[in-house]
């Protein structure tokens, strides 16, 4: 009786690390594929304010229409 309950307990012990080690395992590639995923992101939205900068610059170098009002149009 006493070797069955050895038995026993190795067993659960057993199965207790393998899922310890699986939930592990789960967690990191989980993790890995949320980190994986979410640097994606920021480089495209990296990119695209980089895009946005650019085009603002431009933008903010030209001279609007409104702005430019020659002297003799006034009169």
């Amino acid at each position: 009786m006493l070797k069955s309950i050895k038995n026993l307990t190795k067993a659960v012990v057993d199965i207790t690390v393998i899922a310890a080690k699986e939930t592990c395992h789960q967690i990191t590639s989980a993790n890995d594929c949320c980190t994986d995923k979410t640097r994606l992101v920021a480089w495209k939205a990296g990119l695209i304010r980089k895009s946005y900068e650019e085009r603002l610059g431009l933008r903010k170098r030209k001279t609007l229409m409104i702005e430019y009002i020659p002297q003799e149009q006034d009169k």
